[in-house]
């Protein structure tokens, strides 16, 4: 009987163990992608897909026609305050180009690069506590949008000239984080950018409102 009992609770006790062993692998598996408190550095590439970026290029009465990319590039960087909640600073060029040519005016180079700097956050939609690998989420950012243009021309006149104009933006969207790894993330997004008009041209345009499309990679620490 008393053999018995021993044997009872030894089989008990090693079934804990067991037990406890394979809860703390799980919550161990799981907590490879526990993001509160946590960071990252992001790199964004997509596509603007606002105003028609092809523009023109004046001096003196006469144009000259250029086109340019609609490759969106931006830096940023998150921080978690919960498994639903980031915060986030993010640094955009939204739309640039450098042309040259040849006019009646002389020889020249131009170019002009529209960058946002947002502050924002990302609210994510899976239920709180969740450690999923795949995390859906809504996005608000807002900031000043700065716009630089610059003119070397050599002709008639010679003329080097830089303009820059400020104006205020904001950006809704929303995208999905795939967590790779504990230290590797990649994200799809997509949104609109809604930016006031600058005081004055840059590039061609004064307004630079419109949706973008991206996917990013990201270094979680």
């Amino acid at each position: 009987m008393k053999s018995a009992s021993v044997k009872f609770i030894t089989l008990g006790v090693v079934l804990v163990l067991a037990l406890s062993g394979s809860a703390g692998a799980v919550i161990k598996k799981k907590s490879r992608f526990r993001l509160q408190h946590r960071s990252q550095i992001e790199l964004r590439l997509g596509l603007f897909d606002g105003v028609n970026l092809d523009g023109d290029f004046f001096y003196d009465g006469v144009v000259s026609r250029h086109t340019s990319d609609d490759l969106l590039v931006a830096v940023g960087f998150n921080h978690w305050a919960d498994e639903t909640l980031a915060f986030n600073v993010s640094v955009r060029v939204l739309a640039s180009d450098y042309y040259s040519g040849v006019s009646s005016a002389g020889t020249y180079e131009a170019g002009y690069a529209v960058v946002p700097i947002f502050v924002g956050f990302r609210h994510y939609l899976g239920r709180p506590g969740s450690w999923s690998t795949v995390r859906p989420y809504l996005t608000a950012a807002g900031g000043p949008v700065i716009g630089s243009q610059s003119l070397s021309l050599v002709g008639y006149d010679v003329v080097d000239e830089t303009r820059t104009v400020t104006a205020g933006g904001a950006h809704l969207g929303g995208g999905i984080d795939f967590l790779v790894s504990r230290h590797v993330m990649f994200g799809v997004n997509g949104g609109y950018n809604l930016i006031s008009d600058f005081d004055e041209p840059i590039g061609g345009h004064v307004n630079y409102s419109g949706a973008e499309f991206g996917v990013g990679f990201g270094f979680v620490f």
